[in-house]
C-alpha cells in the first residue's frame, strides 16, 4: 500500500528533521576553514585546505554525528508520556425530606461567664447544632465514609494537628474527622472551667478538667464513628468526632454536599452518619464503583422516623 499524506512511512519525521539540521554543522565548517589556522614552520598560518575540509564533512563519522544531534533534538521535543488516572472521586449530598423544625435557642444563664459571652451578643445562648438544615432541603454535618471495600491497605498517619475548643462556651466545630494517630488537641479558650466527658465504649477517654485556658493532646488507637463529648459543667456542650484509619471520608457543609478525592479504583461500600436517631436515611449504606478519573454520583436521603 502507497503512503498517502495521512499515512506517512515510519522515519520520515526524522528524515525531515535531518535534512533541517544538516545545514548548520556545514556552516560551522565553512567557518571554520576560514577561521581556523595551521602553523607553517615559519610561524605563519594558512586557512585549512578544501581537501582537509571535504574529507572531514563526508566521513561517516560526521554524519553518524549529526544524525546522533537528530535524534537528541527529536528526543527531548517530544512530549513525555501522560500517565493514566488511577484514581477517581465520589461526589453526592444528602438530602432531607420532611418538616424542618427551627433549632431551639441554649440558656446558658447558669454561668455568669458563658451568660455574658452571649449578652454581648444580645443573645441568650447559641443555638442548639444537633440538627443544620442546608441550602436546597439538605442536611448539614452529616459524615459520610468509605466503610468497607479498602482491603487491608495502610495510610500514612497526618502529622497536622486536629483541634476541637470551647470557645463562648460551645465546642466548635459541632462535627469533626480526625484520623487513627494523628495528633487531637481538645483545647479551651475560655474564662471559665470546663469538665468535658467522652462517651465511649470503643476506646474511652479520661479527659481532666480544663482550668482558665488550657489544652489536652490526645492520640486515638481504634476506629469510631460517633465519639460523644459533653461537658459535665455546662450541660448544653456537646460534639462529635469521628476517628477513622484512612483518608476517604468528608462532612457535609452548608450546601449538603460532600467530595472524597484521589479515591483508588475499585467497589466501595459507602455509609452516612448523622448525630440524631430519630433522622434515618433510606440507604445508609450504599454500593459505589470509582472508575479511572471519573466522578461517581451518590445521593443519600435522611426522613424523621416514622412513631409507632
Amino acid at each position: 500500500m502507497q503512503a498517502g499524506r495521512g499515512d506517512r512511512p515510519a522515519g520520515t519525521g526524522i528524515r525531515t528533521l535531518y535534512k533541517l539540521v544538516w545545514p548548520a554543522p556545514r556552516m560551522i565548517f565553512i567557518f571554520l576553514e576560514a577561521m581556523s589556522v595551521h602553523p607553517r614552520g615559519n610561524g605563519s598560518a594558512r586557512p585549512l585546505t578544501g581537501r582537509m575540509f571535504n574529507m572531514v564533512c563526508h566521513t561517516g563519522i560526521f554524519r553518524c554525528g549529526a544524525m546522533a544531534i537528530v535524534l537528541l533534538i527529536a528526543g527531548c521535543s517530544a512530549p513525555p508520556p501522560v500517565a493514566a488516572p488511577t484514581t477517581g472521586t465520589i461526589r453526592g449530598v444528602v438530602k432531607y425530606a420532611g418538616p424542618k423544625p427551627e433549632p431551639r435557642r441554649l440558656s446558658v444563664a447558669t454561668d455568669p461567664y458563658c451568660a455574658k459571652c452571649w449578652e454581648l451578643e444580645g443573645k441568650t445562648g447559641p443555638l442548639s447544632e444537633r440538627w443544620i438544615w442546608g441550602d436546597n432541603e439538605t442536611l448539614v454535618n452529616v459524615l459520610v465514609w468509605i466503610s468497607d471495600g479498602l482491603g487491608d491497605r495502610v495510610f500514612e498517619v497526618p502529622k497536622e494537628q486536629v483541634t476541637l475548643e470551647l470557645s463562648a462556651c460551645r465546642f466548635e466545630p459541632h462535627v469533626l474527622a480526625v484520623r487513627v494517630g494523628q495528633p487531637f488537641f481538645l483545647t479551651s479558650a475560655d474564662g471559665t472551667l470546663h469538665a468535658p466527658v467522652n462517651v465511649s465504649l470503643i476506646e474511652p477517654m479520661v479527659v481532666p478538667p480544663l482550668p482558665v485556658p488550657d489544652s489536652l493532646l490526645f492520640r486515638f488507637s481504634k476506629e469510631e464513628i460517633g465519639k460523644d463529648f459533653q461537658c459535665q459543667a455546662h450541660a448544653w456542650e456537646r460534639a462529635y468526632v469521628h476517628v477513622l484509619a484512612h483518608p476517604y471520608y468528608d462532612i457535609t457543609r452548608q450546601a449538603g454536599t460532600f467530595e472524597i478525592r484521589d479515591v483508588p479504583l475499585g467497589e466501595y461500600e459507602l455509609s452516612a452518619w448523622h448525630e440524631l436517631r430519630v433522622f434515618i436515611a433510606d440507604q445508609p449504606k450504599m454500593r459505589v464503583i470509582v472508575e479511572a478519573g471519573k466522578v461517581s454520583e451518590v445521593i443519600f436521603t435522611y426522613r424523621p422516623r416514622e412513631r409507632g
